[in-house]
C-alpha cells in the first residue's frame, strides 16, 4: 500500500479532484495535515474516497523549537486541549509534543530535518529527542543532500523511514509517498504500522536515474547500442552491422560510403602556394567520395597507382640542387690537418706521467758468464 504521509490542507480546494488526482498518481492513500495542532475534518474527503478505494488519514503538523513534527493520534476527531503542549516563543517545545501525544497514543515523526528552508531546522539535535516514531528521508522539496543526512541519522538511531510530497498543490501530490507491507485503514493501524517498521520511503519521478560509472568502464567495447555514443556496430565500416560511429546522430564514418560533398578546389595562381607535383595524376577511386582525388597517394605500395620518383619530397623537382661531395664534413679536404692535434704536448716534451721504461737483461747474453 502507498500513501502520501503529508499532504497541506492548500492542496484540498476540492475533495473530488484531489481523490481523482492521488488514485491517477498511484497513490492508495493520503494523510492531510492541519497545523498548530489542529486536525482537518476529512469526512467528506473520505465520502468522494470511499468508491476509489483511496484510504484518508488526518493529522496535524507543528513548528517546534527544534523543527517540524507530524503528530498522529488514534482518534483525530477528538481535539487536543488547550496547553496541550508547551510553546517558547511562538514555536512549541518539542520534547513536550512528543510526550504529550504518547499520552494519547499517538506518535510524532521528524519531517526534514535536515532541510535548512524549514524555520529552526533539527540538524544533530534529532539525535537528543527521545521518543520519536519515524523519520522522514525522502523529500522532493529538500536538497537531496539533506535527505541523504536525514537517513544517515534514521540509521544510526535505528528509526523507520517515511517520504512525503508535502504538496500544496494537487499537481504535486504523490512525487514521494511510503510503501506499508499491510493494508492500513484507520489511523490506529497507521500508527502501528509505522512504529513496527512496516514502512519504506520511495520516490516517483518522470525520468529513470541513470547511476553513475567511471570513463573507463567500456562495458564490452565500443560495439553494442550506446544512446547517442560513440558506440561502432560492426567495425569501422559504415555498412557493417547497421550503425556508423555517430556522436549522437546517424553519422556514416565508413572508408566506402559518402564524405559529403564534392572538395574545394586547390590554390589558385596568385595565390602565393608552391604547386604539389603530388596532387597531379588520377585519383585513387571513385569508391571514397567527394569527387576524385587531386593526387597520388605519397606512398602506400601500389594503393593509389605508381608513386613518382620524388614521392616524399615536399619541395619543387626544379628547386632542386646537386649536393656538394663533402656537405656535412666539417674540415674541408685540402687543408692539411696537423700530425700533433689534439696534443697538449709541446715539441720535444716528455710526458712526465708516462710510465719508465726499464732496461730488461737479455737471457741470452752470456758475456758475462765465465
Amino acid at each position: 500500500m502507498i500513501i502520501d504521509m503529508h499532504v497541506s490542507l492548500d492542496a484540498a480546494p476540492e475533495p473530488g479532484a484531489l481523490v481523482d488526482r492521488a488514485k491517477n498518481v498511484g497513490l492508495d492513500g493520503i494523510v492531510l495535515a492541519g497545523s498548530d495542532g489542529s486536525f482537518p475534518s476529512v469526512d467528506a474527503l473520505k465520502t468522494a474516497a470511499k468508491d476509489k478505494g483511496l484510504s484518508v488519514f488526518a493529522a496535524t503538523r507543528v513548528k517546534t523549537t527544534n523543527g517540524l513534527l507530524l503528530c498522529l493520534v488514534p482518534n483525530p476527531d477528538q481535539p487536543l486541549a488547550e496547553g496541550w503542549a508547551e510553546r517558547k516563543d511562538g514555536f512549541f517545545v518539542a520534547t513536550t509534543v512528543i510526550d504529550a501525544l504518547k499520552e494519547r497514543g499517538g506518535i510524532a515523526i521528524a519531517l526534514r530535518p535536515y532541510d535548512r528552508e524549514v524555520e529552526k531546522p533539527m540538524g544533530d539535535t534529532i539525535f537528543t529527542l527521545v521518543g520519536l516514531a519515524a523519520c522522514e528521508t525522502q523529500n522532493p522539496k529538500a536538497p537531496q543532500s539533506a535527505n541523504n543526512l536525514a537517513l544517515e541519522a534514521a540509521s544510526n538511531l535505528e528509526l523507520p523511514c517515511i517520504g512525503s510530497s508535502s504538496a500544496r498543490t494537487p499537481e504535486e501530490l504523490g512525487t514521494a509517498a511510503t510503501l506499508f507491507r499491510k493494508k492500513v485503514g484507520t489511523e490506529s493501524e497507521l500508527i502501528d504500522a509505522l512504529t513496527h517498521g512496516e514502512c519504506w520511503p520511495i520516490g516517483f519521478g518522470t525520468r529513470i536515474p541513470r547511476p553513475d560509472r567511471p570513463s573507463n568502464d567500456r562495458r564490452g567495447g565500443r560495439g553494442g547500442d550506446r544512446d547517442g555514443g560513440r558506440g561502432r556496430r560492426g567495425g569501422r565500416g559504415g555498412g557493417g552491422g547497421g550503425g556508423g560511429r555517430g556522436r549522437g546522430g546517424d553519422r556514416d564514418r565508413g572508408r566506402g560510403g559518402d564524405r559529403g560533398g564534392p572538395r574545394g578546389p586547390g590554390p589558385g595562381p596568385g595565390s602565393g602556394a608552391i604547386p604539389d607535383p603530388m596532387r597531379s595524376g588520377e585519383s585513387r577511386g571513385e569508391a571514397r567520395g567527394g569527387g576524385p582525388r587531386r593526387g597520388r597517394r605519397r606512398g602506400g605500395g601500389g594503393r593509389g597507382g605508381p608513386v613518382s620518383e620524388d614521392a616524399g619530397n615536399r619541395r619543387d623537382p626544379r628547386e632542386n640542387q646537386e649536393l656538394p661531395e663533402n656537405l656535412g664534413n666539417r674540415v674541408e679536404s685540402e687543408r692539411e690537418i696537423a700530425d700533433d692535434i689534439g696534443n697538449r704536448l709541446r715539441p720535444g716534451e716528455r710526458n712526465r706521467f708516462a710510465p719508465k721504461e726499464e732496461e730488461v737483461e737479455d737471457p741470452t747474453d752470456h758475456r758475462g758468464n765465465r
